[in-house]
């Protein structure tokens, strides 16, 4: 049998295509295929780990959050995988503490446990940057240009824009 390190080079020679080791000697089209299909899937589970979790809203938590419904329905990030919303939609409990007593303000292993540990609160996501809207220069008639344009007067007696700022205006 071929020590370890020979499987492994020709594991991860195959997987690259290695021009000098390609094809790799013992190694058929169904075990390259089979060797492409489980890269591909370690490389997936990899880049899962990074992932983000959407919420119902649209709201987007990391995957090692859970998002959990606010008072308003919108949704917040519990800082804890698998966590357990609260009713009181302000806390949330970490999967090893699913009880919540709202009562006590504590997680609790089980709805019997004396002992509990204090709530997790929910992190509000920070909302995407909204741009504002560029503004407008109201020429008259109904008319409005943008900063970037110059109210000109027409020879029917109206205005249009010009697409240049602060232009001198035909007549």
């Amino acid at each position: 049998a071929a020590p370890k390190s020979a499987h492994l080079d020709t594991f991860f020679g195959n997987i690259l295509l290695l021009p000098s080791s390609f094809p790799p000697p013992g190694i058929n089209k169904q075990q390259r295929h089979f060797n492409m299909k489980l890269a591909i899937a370690v490389l997936v589970v990899l880049c899962g780990a990074a992932a983000v979790a959407a919420c119902p809203d649209g709201t987007t938590c990391s995957s090692s959050e859970t998002c959990c419904q606010t008072a308003s329905g919108g949704y917040a990030c519990c800082p804890a995988p698998d966590a357990t919303c609260c009713s009181d939609h302000i806390h949330c409990c970490p999967s090893e503490y699913p009880v919540c007593d709202v009562a006590k303000g504590e997680c609790l292993k089980s709805s019997e446990a004396i002992f509990g540990v204090p709530f997790l609160q929910k992190r509000f996501p920070v909302p995407e940057p909204v741009s504002e809207p560029e503004p407008m220069t109201s020429c008259g008639g109904g008319v409005s240009c943008s900063s970037t344009e110059t109210c000109c007067a027409t020879a029917s007696g109206g205005f249009a824009c010009c697409p240049a700022p602060d232009a001198t205006c035909c007549s």
